[in-house]
Parts: C-alpha cells; sequence; structure tokens
C-alpha cells in the first residue's frame, strides 16, 4: 500500500522510480515537492509498539513491500499498527513490489548509519574543530575512543558483535592498568635491574600496541561490513592499513561515521561519546 502527504504531487511510478533511484546510485532528495513514499509494514515479531514502549525497544522486525523502486541506504516512512515509523532499504536496493525484511526506527530514537560510503572522509578529523571531543580523544586518549566506538555498535571487549557488555570499562581499564604499570616499572628503573625493567617495558608496550591495533582492525572491519563499505585501496588489508599508519584518522573516521555531529553532542567522558538520550543506532 502507497500513500502520499497531502501536498504532495502524485507521479508516476515512472517517475518516482526515477527520482528515487537514478543512474548515479546516489540517494534521493526528500523534499516538500517530490512524491515521498510510504508503505504499511507487517510485523514479524507479534506485538504492537506502544509509545511507551518505542524507546526501550524501538526497533520492531518488519516486513515491508516496496511501494516503488528504491535504492539502498533510502529512508522509506512506513506505518506499523498505526505508528509512523522509518526504515532504511538494505544493501543493493528493492523493487516495486518486492518484499523485504528490516527493522523499524523511530528517527527520534534511533540513528541509521549511511550505507555504501563512509559519512567523510578519513582526513576530515578536524571537520567540526581542532578543540572538538572527537578530535582530542582521537589524538590523546584513542584508546577511549575505540571503546567509544565499540560500545555504540554494541561490540564487545574482543570486537565480537551482539553484546557490548562492558567494553567501555574492559578497555578503559586495561589502558589505565597500562599506564600505571608502565609507571611503576620506570619508576624501579632508577632503583636497579634497569635491563630487565626495560626489556619488560619494551614487550609490555608491544603488547597493549598489538591489543589496540588488532580491537580498532575488527571494529571497522565489522563497521564497513555492516555500512556494506567496499575498500578503496590495499584490498583485502585496508582497515589494517589505516589503523596501522594513522590510528587517529582512522578512530575519528568510525566515530564520525557512527553519529552526525552536526545534529548530536559529542562528550568525551561517558561510555558512547554522545549526549545522554541521543538516538541508538541502527
Amino acid at each position: 500500500m502507497v500513500h502520499y502527504y497531502e501536498g504532495v504531487t502524485k507521479l508516476t511510478e515512472e517517475d518516482a522510480s526515477d527520482d528515487i533511484a537514478d543512474e548515479s546510485g546516489g540517494l534521493p532528495e526528500q523534499s516538500g515537492t517530490a512524491p515521498v513514499a510510504y508503505a504499511v509494514a507487517v510485523p514479524l515479531i507479534s506485538g504492537t509498539p506502544s509509545s511507551e514502549s518505542r524507546a526501550s525497544a524501538p526497533c520492531p522486525l518488519v516486513e515491508i513491500t516496496a511501494p516503488m523502486t528504491l535504492a539502498a541506504g533510502y529512508q522509506l516512512d512506513i506505518e506499523l499498527d498505526g505508528v509512523n515509523y522509518k526504515c532504511q532499504v538494505p544493501t543493493g536496493g528493492v523493487e516495486a513490489g518486492q518484499k523485504f525484511n528490516v527493522k523499524a526506527f523511530d528517527l527520534e530514537s534511533t540513528a541509521a548509519l549511511p550505507m555504501d560510503r563512509w559519512r567523510d572522509d578519513l582526513c576530515d578529523c578536524c571537520r567540526f574543530g581542532c578543540c572538538h571531543p572527537v578530535i582530542c580523544l582521537g589524538f590523546w586518549c584513542n584508546p577511549v575512543l575505540l571503546a567509544q566506538v565499540m560500545t555504540r555498535l554494541k561490540l564487545n571487549w574482543n570486537g565480537e558483535a551482539g553484546n557490548k557488555g562492558n567494553t567501555f570499562k574492559v578497555i578503559v581499564g586495561v589502558w589505565i592498568a597500562f599506564i600505571l604499570v608502565r609507571w611503576v616499572l620506570g619508576l624501579g628503573i632508577n632503583y636497579g635491574n634497569a635491563q630487565i625493567l626495560q626489556t619488560v617495558i619494551f614487550y609490555l608496550d608491544i603488547a597493549f600496541f598489538i591489543f589496540i591495533i588488532v580491537l580498532a582492525v575488527r571494529t571497522r572491519s565489522y563497521l564497513r561490513a555492516r555500512s556494506n563499505i567496499p575498500e578503496r585501496n590495499c584490498a583485502g588489508c585496508e582497515d589494517c592499513c589505516c589503523v596501522f599508519w594513522c590510528s587517529c584518522c582512522t578512530l575519528t573516521q568510525m566515530a564520525r561515521h557512527t553519529y552526525d555531529f552536526d545534529k548530536y553532542q559529542a562528550v568525551c567522558c561517558n561510555s558512547t561519546g554522545i549526549a545522554s538520550g541521543v538516538a541508538e543506532i541502527v
């Protein structure tokens, strides 16, 4: 079922399809003068979402029949049991009449990741200014920024999806423990056994470096797969190369990709790096 908002010109399916999915593959603008696709969704899990439950479970799984040909990443307005939601067209797009399963989301409580592309470039570190929390954490405290990104994506402390658990606390705790142990060992150098302690510090540095590199590579790989972003360079090892050679740029790009900081306020000192009460990522 397709509806058009009041006051919006109704075009033919062919014209609408051209407007929605042009040859360039770009996402269409949903303006007040263009047709806005609107579909009725069928819940795949029993139960009707209420205004009270939307905050705790804002992403019901639904089945939708595409009202027209839509490009991947297009945000389609849908109605589910009398409640207005949006959904994001999956990778590959959909044809008119095609049924597909997707999570519905409320824009007030959820945020959709950009599809098929990064939100901005790897070197856009200072896009929001040199004192923005993201660039400050990326330069001075990148384990904290990595932990925040992993928490947003609901990854656990070793980079696996499905259960964020205490990801932020574990990673930041390991980082703080590393700093303290290294500091104590450094003090011990002044009291003898300098060569042994220096060797221990050397291997401790390598171990922590590998720990952060592996987590960052796994996180970037997961984020690329989730957003269907292809590798542009160094096929097969782009994630590793980006993290190894420029961890600051890589981590800040992932942070900017997961949230639009033109819309959301970034903060330094919480588990997600986002001001409380903002949208959950879908």
